[in-house]
């Protein structure tokens, strides 16, 4: 899976790698960016599921920092990416999960302290073993299956997700900061 959408993962990368947790406007629009990606995932998770009940959790840790910040968010609402296979949203969320453990490290050196309170996503606890469940998940679909191209495809539309919500931020930035008629 991991060579197949790497370009992908490095594209959102990127995207989010420039933005600096322990600083107020770069950790508002993490976050902002995640809230977005994540409220159209949870659409497309099945009730009840680890990915259903994970993005409930998180999402609540997202629009609590950006409370804490000041960070008033318009709503923004993503259209879903569709229908997705349960694999690839699990693959992409603890995935997620590992890259905000290492980000955490940067965030948890801020002088900011409202950055400091805005702790729920950075200190949210992980399951257990579950990245190691997802992997192993993932082993056992065969390579040259048709559920290897459908987990494949589901996992670049969740990746597109990010570019998509950097795109709508931007835009609803953009109209915020232009002088009124």
């Amino acid at each position: 899976m991991r060579a197949r959408t790497r370009v992908d993962h490095d594209r959102v990368d990127a995207l989010l790698s420039p933005l600096d947790p322990a600083v107020r406007p770069d950790l508002s629009r993490f976050l902002q960016i995640h809230l977005a990606c994540f409220d159209a995932m949870q659409t497309c998770a099945e009730r009840g599921t680890s990915a259903d009940r994970l993005l409930a959790r998180t999402r609540r840790a997202l629009r609590a920092d950006l409370a804490v910040l000041g960070a008033a968010r318009s709503h923004l609402c993503l259209p879903p990416p569709g229908p997705l296979g349960p694999l690839a949203l699990d693959y992409v969320l603890e995935g997620s999960r590992m890259g905000t453990r290492l980000l955490a490290r940067r965030w948890a050196e801020t002088r900011d302290p409202a950055v400091a309170r805005a702790r729920n996503y950075f200190t949210a606890p992980s399951e257990s073993g579950r990245w190691r469940t997802v992997c192993a998940a993932l082993s056992a679909v065969p390579v040259d299956s048709a559920e290897a191209e459908t987990l494949v495809h589901d996992t670049k539309r969740l990746f597109d997700l990010f570019h998509r919500a950097v795109k709508a931020i931007d835009a609803q930035a953009t109209r915020e900061a232009a002088p009124a008629p």
